[in-house]
C-alpha cells in the first residue's frame, strides 16, 4: 500500500516545522530567478533540446548532454561524436578534444571533466541500451532500472533520472514519459535536503515512502502551505 497525508497532517508537519520550511521556500524562491527546478522551466530540458539538434539522432544529443551538463561541453565533442563509438576509440578520440572551460554544468560538475569524458565513453560504448530503453514503451521506473542493471562508469542515480527526465520531457521517442515520484530511496543529496526541511532521513525503503507522501501532499495542498507558511498565527487561529 503507496503511504498518503491527509491535508491536515501535512499542516500539522508545516506547522511543527515552521522555520525550516520557510527557509526552503525562501531558498527556492531565489534558486528560481536563476536555475527553476520546475519541470516546466527546468533549463537543462531546454540546453538538452539545443544540445538534440547537433546530432543526427535526437536521442544520442540528449544523452551526450546529460554527460556534460552544459552546452560548452557537448558542442566540444558533437563533431567527434556524430555517432556513438566503441569505448576503446571513444576514450582514444577525447584525449583530442579541446575543451573550452568550463565544459561542466548543472551537478555535473561534482565529476569534473575527467568524470564526464569517462561517462560519455562508457555511454558510447553501451549507445545500444540507451536506444533501446529510451525507444521503449517501458514506463520511467522501468526505464530507470534498466539503465542502472547495466550502468556506465560515471552514471550514477541522478545522472540516469536525469537524462531519462529530459528525454521523456522532450518526447524521445515519440511521447513524453516522466517520473511519478522524487526517487528519494536510496539517495544522498536529495534525502539530505528532505531532511534539513521536514525531518527524518528519506533514505530507506520505509522512510522515502513516507518522504514520497509528504511531497505528493505538498504538491497537492501548495495554496494551503504557502498561505500556512506565510501567516501561521492566523492559520493556526483558524
Amino acid at each position: 500500500m503507496i503511504p498518503s497525508l491527509t491535508k491536515q497532517e501535512l499542516l500539522s508537519l508545516v506547522r511543527e516545522r515552521h522555520q525550516e520550511v520557510r527557509a526552503f521556500l525562501d531558498w527556492a524562491a531565489k534558486t528560481e530567478r536563476s536555475w527553476s527546478l520546475r519541470l516546466a522551466r527546468r533549463p537543462d530540458i531546454r540546453m538538452a533540446g539545443e544540445a538534440a539538434e547537433l546530432f543526427p539522432e535526437d536521442w544520442w544529443g540528449v544523452v551526450v548532454f546529460s554527460c556534460f551538463g552544459s552546452l560548452k561541453g557537448t558542442r566540444a565533442v558533437a563533431s567527434h561524436f556524430q555517432q556513438p563509438l566503441p569505448t576503446g576509440l571513444a576514450e582514444e578520440v577525447l584525449t583530442q578534444v579541446s575543451f573550452p572551460s568550463p565544459s561542466i554544468g548543472h551537478h555535473r560538475t561534482q565529476q569534473g571533466l575527467t568524470g564526464a569524458t569517462i561517462a560519455l565513453a562508457g555511454a558510447s560504448g553501451k549507445a545500444g541500451l540507451f536506444h533501446t530503453t529510451l525507444h521503449s514503451e517501458l514506463d520511467f521506473d522501468d526505464r530507470f532500472d534498466a539503465i542502472w542493471a547495466q550502468r556506465p562508469p560515471r552514471w550514477g542515480r541522478t545522472t540516469i533520472f536525469d537524462v531519462l527526465l529530459r528525454a521523456g520531457a522532450l518526447g524521445i521517442g515519440g511521447c513524453q514519459v516522466l517520473p511519478t515520484s522524487a526517487y528519494l530511496s536510496g539517495s544522498t543529496g536529495p534525502a539530505r535536503g528532505f531532511h534539513k526541511v521536514f525531518g527524518g532521513t528519506g533514505a530507506n525503503n520505509e522512510r522515502a515512502a513516507w518522504a514520497e507522501a509528504v511531497l505528493r501532499a505538498w504538491t497537492g495542498n501548495w495554496v494551503e502551505v504557502t498561505e500556512l507558511v506565510v501567516h501561521p498565527i492566523a492559520r493556526c487561529a483558524g
